[in-house]
C-alpha cells in the first residue's frame, strides 16, 4: 500500500521517501480523531479551492478541519481503523487542491457544454463514454482520476472493452469520445503532457473485416418488419415511406422542401450528378403524409424532419440515418447487408418486376443512361436537368412526364401482412 501511494515499485525507495509524509500522517490522525461527519463533500471543497494560490501548508490545515466523508468511511472500513479513511481523505484533499489529483469527471459538464446544439444522442453518448471509463476504473480498483490514465492504462481499457464483446466500431467511438475529452482538458490546462488516447484504437485485423458486405434490397417481409417497428415514431415511419415509394437517396429526401412539390410531382435537386436532378410523380400513398406534414408550414419548410427537436444535420439526413440504423439493427438482427439505401434497391426491384422500361427506371432513380423511350419525353427530361424549380415546367410538360412516369411509380406496391 505504501509503495502504491508513493508511486514507486521499489520497496527500499518507498521506505526512504516515507519520512517526508510522516508529519502529514500525524496531523491527519489528530484531525480525524477530533472531527465528526458532514453533509458536504471534502472533494467539492477541494475543487473550489483549486487554483486559488493556496499553499500546501494551508491546504493541510483545511484538510485537518474537514470531517470524513461517507465515501472514505466505506472505502477503508475493511481495515478496521477509526482514522484511516480520514487520513486518506486528507491526502486526496491536499493533492486535489494542489492540482496533483483531478477527478475524472471534473470538467465533464464543461466538455459537454461544447456540444450545445448537437443531436441529443451525440451529447448523451459523449457523457456515457466517460462514465464507462469511470466504471471500468472502479471495477479494476483504480482511482477515478485523470492522473491514473497513462498510455498503458488506456490500451488496457481498450482491450478489456473489445474482449468483452464490444464491436470494433463501438470501442473506437468510445475511445474517440475520451480522446476529445482529454483534448478539451489539455486546452483548458487541466492536464499536461500528451493525450494518452491519441492513436489508441481497435484495428481491422483481417480482410474479411475490412470488406463491407454488398448492400441488397429489402425483401417484403423485412420491409413490413421495419415499418411495424417504426409505427410508434411518426417521423421515422414517414421517412421510410418516402424512401420506399420514391426510391430517393437519403440526402435528397431530407433536402426536400414543400416548394419542391408541385402539381403532383416531386422535384429532386440532385446530390450526385446532373442525372440525379429529376422529377417524379408523387405516389398515392404519400399524399396523406404530405397533407399532414404541410399543415401550417411555409413553402420553404423542409418536408421531412431530420434530427430530434427540430435540429438538422450538417449533411441532410445524417441524424435520421443514425436513428434509423439503430432501429434497423434492433429489428433485423444487425444485418449488415441492409441499410437505408436498401429501400431504393427495393423500389427499383419492384419496378423491374413490373416490366417498367430500364430507361424509365433509370430516370426515376437518377441514373445516367443512353436510351430514350420517347423523343418528347426525352427533351423534357433534358430540360428538367437544367431548371431549379418545378414551376419552371409548363402544365403540358408536367402532364407528359406524368403519363410516362406514373405507371412506374404506381408499380411500387407495399406488401401486405401476408407478404403479397
Amino acid at each position: 500500500m505504501l509503495r502504491e501511494y508513493l508511486k514507486t515499485g521499489d520497496e527500499e525507495m518507498a521506505v526512504i521517501e516515507k519520512g517526508q509524509h510522516v508529519t502529514r500522517f500525524k496531523k491527519a490522525i489528530k484531525a480525524a480523531l477530533a472531527t465528526g461527519g458532514s453533509t458536504r463533500s471534502a472533494m467539492e471543497k477541494a475543487l473550489e479551492l483549486r487554483g486559488q494560490g493556496i499553499s500546501e501548508e494551508s491546504a493541510i490545515e483545511i484538510a485537518m478541519s474537514m470531517p470524513e466523508d461517507k465515501e472514505y468511511q466505506k472505502k477503508y472500513d475493511a481495515f478496521k481503523s477509526p482514522v484511516l479513511g480520514k487520513i486518506m481523505q486528507s491526502f486526496d484533499f491536499v493533492d486535489t487542491v494542489m492540482g496533483r489529483r483531478t477527478p475524472l469527471t471534473y470538467d465533464l459538464e464543461a466538455f459537454i457544454a461544447d456540444y450545445k446544439g448537437r443531436a441529443p444522442h451525440t451529447v448523451d453518448t459523449r457523457r456515457k463514454d466517460v462514465k464507462k471509463l469511470e466504471s471500468w476504473l472502479d471495477e479494476n480498483d483504480k482511482e477515478k482520476t485523470v492522473e491514473v490514465i497513462t498510455r498503458p492504462v488506456a490500451v488496457q481499457f481498450k482491450r478489456d472493452m473489445h474482449n468483452r464483446g464490444a464491436k470494433r466500431a463501438t470501442v473506437n467511438k468510445t475511445l474517440g469520445s475520451l480522446r476529445l475529452y482529454w483534448s478539451h482538458m489539455l486546452d483548458e490546462g487541466l492536464v499536461a503532457g500528451n493525450n494518452p488516447w491519441s492513436g489508441v484504437s481497435v484495428l481491422k485485423v483481417d480482410a474479411q473485416e475490412t470488406e463491407n458486405p454488398p448492400i441488397r434490397a429489402y425483401n417484403d417481409e423485412e420491409l413490413l418488419r421495419i415499418l411495424e417497428a417504426a409505427a410508434h415514431d411518426q417521423d421515422m415511419h414517414d421517412g421510410i415511406m418516402f424512401a420506399a415509394l420514391t426510391a430517393g437517396r437519403r440526402g435528397e429526401l431530407f433536402s426536400l422542401k414543400l416548394e419542391d412539390l408541385d402539381r403532383g410531382m416531386i422535384f429532386f435537386k440532385g446530390t450526385k450528378n446532373e442525372s440525379s436532378v429529376r422529377i417524379t410523380p408523387i405516389h398515392p400513398l404519400l399524399l396523406p403524409i404530405i397533407e399532414r406534414r404541410s399543415q401550417g408550414q411555409r413553402p420553404g419548410a423542409y418536408l421531412l424532419k431530420d434530427g430530434l427537436k427540430g435540429t438538422r444535420s450538417k449533411k441532410p439526413g445524417d441524424s435520421y440515418g443514425k436513428r434509423f440504423g439503430r432501429l434497423k439493427d434492433k429489428t433485423l438482427d444487425n444485418d449488415k447487408t441492409l441499410d437505408f439505401h436498401s429501400f431504393r434497391h427495393w423500389a427499383a426491384t419492384k419496378m423491374r418486376y413490373a416490366h417498367v422500361a430500364d430507361s424509365i427506371v433509370s430516370d426515376i432513380l437518377g441514373h445516367e443512361h443512353q436510351n430514350t423511350t420517347n423523343r418528347i419525353y426525352g427533351s423534357i427530361m433534358k430540360k428538367v436537368r437544367t431548371i431549379t424549380s418545378p414551376k419552371m415546367l409548363s402544365d403540358e410538360e408536367v402532364k407528359r412526364l406524368r403519363e410516362f412516369l406514373e405507371p412506374a411509380i404506381e408499380a411500387i406496391k407495399l406488401p401486405t401482412a401476408k407478404g403479397t
